[in-house]
């Protein structure tokens, strides 16, 4: 076989997998296929190498590289989920004329990683959310979620994510379990494949108590938690999240952080939009502030407040917007405990 015909042959043997990093023993270990291609970010490591790319993560975490095999060197890359480049979204309005919802907003999110997208209520968050979920059409800019374009490919985006919205309705006469099930079957699920989800699903989320109960007679918090049950029946690598403890008690808000929080520990891709500045310090690994359409500050909690030179994420946010009173006038951050911008509402 000649040079051409080997060199043929071996980009032949392309694969995906996905890989587990266990920093305990310092390597990759091949957990699977994972064969759709996905933008890459730069560089990469070798497989033995023993710091991982990009965030740390914790031992046994999941999350997806392309790996060349046939080649003598494997170097795998971590992908990029969720790409927005310059998204914009304008609209037209009679009286007010033209409406920049969201101005060129950009950012990426990593496999196994927590974006929080932090603003005040019509800040543009909802807005932007909606595109990546393909519910509304970007004026200009683009974007691709798990390697699929969000306007070109937009059956496959929403196959690949779950999108929580900031307000959403129940069908009352069904209960939570025929709800959940019943956004399975639209899923292309199995039946018993749907018992299994959901059977998980209602372990992390608590929801035994009222799972076979009408959902008309059901609390904020039940219905948050049938919603966000019915969002991730279809098990989608993205997560899109938007203000999912509005409104909620404590107990109930603690439960969806926690789950969150698992989501990330299982390699799943989440954007986390919200108001309220404990939710993103918790739970954040990348925090983007976005103010009157615009992405404003990106970065980890620890980079945001480097530059800012400040520790309390409400003095960090009032100082990105440009809302920062002169140093003799500043009034004190404020004692709640969970300090929330705005009034709470879906807008956003």
């Amino acid at each position: 076989m000649d040079t051409k015909a080997r060199g043929d042959a071996k980009r032949a043997d392309l694969k995906c997998h996905v890989l587990r990093y266990t920093p305990s023993g310092g390597r990759w270990r091949v957990g699977g296929e994972f064969n759709r291609g996905l933008p890459v970010s730069g560089g990469g490591v070798g497989r033995h190498q023993r710091s991982p790319p990009g965030p740390a993560l914790p031992d046994g975490r999941t999350i997806f590289f392309r790996v060349f095999r046939g080649f003598r060197r494997q170097r795998p890359f971590l992908p990029v989920m969720i790409v927005a480049q310059n998204l914009t979204k304008t609209f037209k309005d009679k009286k007010r004329g033209e409406i920049h919802a969201a101005e060129n907003v950009s950012f990426q999110v990593m496999p196994g990683q927590i974006y929080g997208l932090l603003g005040a209520n019509g800040a543009g968050k909802t807005t932007t959310l909606r595109m990546l979920a393909t519910l509304l059409r970007p004026t200009s800019g683009q974007a691709t979620v798990a390697g699929f374009d969000v306007v070109r490919d937009a059956a496959k985006v929403r196959a690949n994510v779950g999108f929580l919205a900031a307000s959403t309705a129940l069908y009352g006469r069904l209960t939570a379990r025929e709800m959940i099930a019943y956004f399975g079957r639209l899923n292309g699920l199995a039946e018993r494949e749907i018992a299994t989800r959901t059977k998980r699903l209602a372990d992390e989320l608590e929801m035994h108590d009222f799972l076979d109960r009408r959902c008309e007679k059901f609390s904020t918090g039940m219905k948050q938690k049938t919603s966000i049950a019915r969002t991730l029946i279809h098990d989608p690598a993205v997560m899109i999240f938007d203000e999912p403890t509005l409104g909620l008690d404590v107990m109930a808000a603690r439960t969806i952080v926690k789950f969150v929080r698992d989501c990330r520990s299982r390699g799943k891709t989440v954007i986390y939009s919200t108001h309220i500045m404990s939710e993103v310090e918790k739970l954040c690994d990348v925090i983007g502030i976005i103010h009157d359409g615009r992405l404003l500050a990106e970065g980890t909690l620890a980079e945001l407040r480097e530059r800012y030179r400040e520790q309390d994420m409400e003095e960090i946010f009032v100082r990105a917007v440009g809302m920062e009173p002169s140093s003799g006038d500043r009034a004190p951050a404020r004692d709640a405990s969970s300090p929330q911008l705005g009034q709470a509402g879906t807008g956003g």
